[in-house]
């Protein structure tokens, strides 16, 4: 037997093993249903095979359709599912990408499976893989075609012509990327093309035939793109946009409806947002990853400079991804951009090893063995990144697990379970109406309610494919619908109108204060909302009823009922652990509520809502200065505002 059978046959197990060593730790913090925003839409659209927001993500949709027809748990478990499936593959292939690497350094330093797979796992159970690793989300795959494109380019540069038929197929995995999420899969070309054309049998990839062969398979996996006009003719009530006409395929393909991320939202100077970014990837990857990392780049960039050059300009490929847009550190979708750089911060760490030559030549002969210096370098490492994780992991693990997260299920069945029947619900904040979406699409609940969003998507062709799909679900609600068109909200003579047919309920978000009103510099509101006369408004738990007559608020009145609405809802928790999304959209909630009330009046259940999201988040300043003025109006100090026992987060 040749000396590669066992290296190759050690190679397999090792590569299984770490597999399934992240499958695991994933599946066991996966969450058991539907998340927010992206992820319940992403499981809602997966359902019906039908195509999400901009730009549609065919390649994720078809895997997510395939995974929803397993016979296990509710559509966003199968989906999830297929989240922790791909963040395993891709830890899988960061182990062998990292082995090639480590092979590059010769004896005495002997770098070994086990330090490739300590730095596969360490980037997998990072704050920004796990997370996008338990729910539903596009950029799993993303992280796992950049890894394979990775693996393929460093497989070339190592074997050269002899290697040749790996150029063509990392050209396949970075188009079908393209098929996932262009933007950041194009921020990589420039590293791929520098490795590529550095050598001269790189620099033959440009003679026609080869070029031929090189971008044959890329334009064979685009063809992924025929999903958004396909699947958005068969599955138009889940599709968020026209892609069947060539001006909306190419609105969709190029997600113009999101350039305000790059155009009208705040941004910070491009070299402030750069520090801010590597700032956060400190604590993603933890301290000794991060250094270790650049250390490691600056020494692959002074033994091997083509691959120095590749993996730094993936680096750089990470943080530019988000220093040109609006940020938000704090969002796991930034995490979601930053996988390219990290897994290239991950992959540098290997330089390290060349450091340590010096040091291993001193060992003696004995401890220069393969195994033996393997055995040293794997306990260093690991004793350091124990000594690391052990500050963190605990806290990411109450953070991101999500093993036992029912948060949007609760809060959805009881909001959808109590709207009256044949309601119309006008929801308006995205977190909770992509929800309501999944509710209904992939869990078949409250069928009788029309979901009516108040933007009308009109970054999307300016609403007019989502309206089209309202009027033909909804043919009753035609005049609504063309007063909203005509006037670019929804007009309050109409909701009256319609109320007096089916039950209009709103979002307490849609909330506006006049100039005028006292409240509004008092409590900082935002712009927006419906201007709406709240004396033609009732309290229920899921929203605002329209009333077509006059409402008559009196403080207390609507308190014993909004009390036992939260004791429900809470209850249903009991246990459960406020994850910071929910703990960010509950809030919203009990704030908005409480304004309401404020606003009508309703003193004691503004004081009830005020109490509950204060104990959400204690260090609010607003949410103590709200608490006072319910204070003052319900003229008693003794008593906290809300102090009602229901809430059962920590």
């Amino acid at each position: 037997m040749t000396a590669d059978g066992p290296r190759s046959r050690a190679a397999a197990i090792w590569t299984a093993a770490v597999f399934l060593a992240a499958f695991g730790l994933h599946l066991w913090q996966l969450a058991p249903g539907v998340f927010w925003l992206d992820s319940s839409e992403l499981a809602a659209t997966a359902r019906c095979a039908g195509v999400p927001h901009p730009p549609g993500t065919p390649l994720f949709q078809a895997l997510a359709h395939l995974a929803t027809l397993l016979p296990v748990g509710s559509v966003a478990l199968r989906v999830n599912l297929l989240a922790a499936v791909l963040g395993a593959g891709a830890a899988a292939l960061v182990f062998l990408a990292a082995r090639s690497l480590l092979a590059r350094i010769r004896p005495p330093v002997a770098l070994t499976d086990g330090v490739a797979a300590l730095l596969a796992l360490t980037l997998a159970l990072s704050r920004a893989a796990w997370f996008q690793a338990v729910r539903a989300e596009v950029y799993t795959l993303h992280y796992l075609l950049v890894a394979a494109a990775v693996l393929l380019a460093l497989r070339w540069e190592r074997d050269g012509e002899d290697g040749r038929g790996h150029v063509p197929l990392a050209g396949l995995v970075l188009a079908a990327g393209l098929a996932n999420h262009h933007y950041l899969i194009l921020l990589t070309l420039p590293a791929f093309l520098v490795l590529l054309l550095g050598r001269p049998e790189g620099r033959r990839w440009l003679a026609p035939r080869r070029l031929a062969a090189v971008l044959g398979l890329p334009a064979a996996a685009l063809l992924l793109y025929a999903w958004l006009p396909l699947r958005g003719e068969a599955a138009a009530d889940l599709a968020w946009g026209d892609a069947t006409s060539v001006a909306g395929f190419l609105e969709m393909v190029s997600a113009r409806a999101f350039h305000l991320a790059v155009t009208e939202m705040p941004r910070a100077p491009f070299p402030e947002a750069c520090a801010t970014i590597l700032g956060s990837w400190v604590d993603l990857l933890g301290p000794l990853l991060f250094f270790g990392g650049l250390l490691g780049l600056a020494a692959w960039t002074w033994r091997a400079p083509r691959l120095g050059g590749f993996l730094g300009l993936l680096v750089v490929a990470g943080v530019v991804s988000k220093a040109i847009m609006y940020l938000d550190v704090e969002n796991p979708d930034d995490h979601g951009y930053f996988f390219t750089g990290l897994q290239a911060l991950t992959l540098s760490a290997t330089g390290v090893l060349w450091l340590l030559e010096p040091l291993a030549r001193r060992l003696p002969v004995a401890a220069r063995r393969p195994g033996a210096s393997a055995a040293l370098a794997l306990l260093l490492l690991a004793g350091a990144a124990a000594a690391d994780a052990g500050t963190r992991f605990d806290r990411d693990r109450r953070v991101l697990g999500l093993g036992d997260f029912h948060v949007p299920d609760a809060l959805h069945r009881s909001f959808l379970g109590e709207l009256p029947p044949d309601a119309v619900l006008l929801p308006s904040y995205y977190a909770v109406f992509f929800n309501h979406v999944y509710q209904r699409a992939a869990e078949q609940r409250r069928p009788d309610v029309s979901l009516v969003h108040q933007s009308f998507f009109r970054r999307i062709e300016d609403g007019r494919p989502y309206e089209a799909r309202l009027r033909t679900g909804a043919p009753d609600l035609e005049a609504l619908l063309d007063a909203a068109r005509f006037s670019g909200s929804f007009p309050w003579e109409e909701l009256l109108a319609t109320a007096a047919r089916r039950p209009v309920i709103l979002e307490t978000d849609v909330l506006s204060l006049a100039a005028e009103d006292p409240l509004r510099d008092l409590l900082s509101l935002g712009e927006g909302g419906l201007e709406i006369p709240f004396q033609h408004t009732r309290f229920t738990g899921p929203g605002l009823q329209v009333s077509p007559g006059p409402v008559s608020h009196r403080s207390g009145g609507t308190a014993p009922a909004a009390a036992r609405f939260w004791q429900r809802f809470y209850r249903a928790l009991a246990g459960d652990r406020m994850h910071p999304e929910a703990r960010k959209i509950l809030l919203w909630i009990h704030y908005r509520d409480a304004l309401y009330f404020a606003r009508t009046g309703q003193w004691e259940e503004a004081g009830l809502e005020a109490g509950l999201a204060r104990r959400l988040a204690p260090d609010q300043p607003r949410l103590h200065a709200l608490e006072a003025v319910t204070d003052v109006h319900r003229g008693r100090s003794g008593r906290p505002a809300g102090d009602v026992d229901i809430l059962h987060a920590p």
